[in-house]
């Protein structure tokens, strides 16, 4: 029996009625798989979705950096005119300018939320069709628990079903 498991069990014996004997003989049934979840949202499908997700956003990027630049220019060229341009004029320029960089800012926060709400519900997605598919090998397999690899300090590679995962992925 492996050894996270038998100090697990030994700290529950501590606290439970049962014998060491029933306690081991219930864990030596139970069958369990596991699944590298970094593996598979590190697989060619997910990275692909999050690709897609990066092709929506890199247009509003590109606008959002040419704003920028723009605004940018817009301010060095205030800097450079201002000795030639009356007061009033001058801090309509400064305020026309700060408004805009302030509404770029915004819109910068916005965009960022945006992609990280998308980002996230990619993910859950993925998550929840990992989870879908685990009960399914599971049952096929007849395993009681399918627990994240990450957690595993050792298991058995025949149950591992990480691989079967990523395949059943869309």
């Amino acid at each position: 029996m492996n050894k996270l498991w038998t100090a697990v069990l030994s700290g529950m014996l501590m606290l439970s009625p049962v014998s060491w004997a029933e306690t081991t003989q219930v864990v030596q049934e139970v069958k369990m798989g596991v699944v590298d979840l970094q593996q598979v949202l590190e697989s060619k499908i997910v990275k692909d979705r999050f690709a897609g997700l990066d092709r929506d956003f890199e247009s509003r990027q590109k606008d959002f950096e040419s704003s920028r630049e723009r605004l940018y220019q817009m301010n060095e060229d205030l800097k450079r005119e201002a000795v030639t341009m009356t007061q009033m004029v001058r801090e309509s320029r400064e305020a026309e300018i700060k408004d805009m960089w302030n509404k770029l800012q915004q819109q910068g926060s916005e965009m960022q939320a945006e992609y990280t709400d998308r980002h996230q519900k990619i993910q859950a997605a993925f998550l929840e069709q990992i989870e879908k598919e685990s009960a399914k090998l599971a049952k096929r397999y007849g395993l009681q628990v399918v627990h994240k690899q990450q957690a595993i300090l050792y298991i058995d590679q025949e149950f591992n079903l990480t691989e079967e995962i990523i395949r059943s992925l869309r």
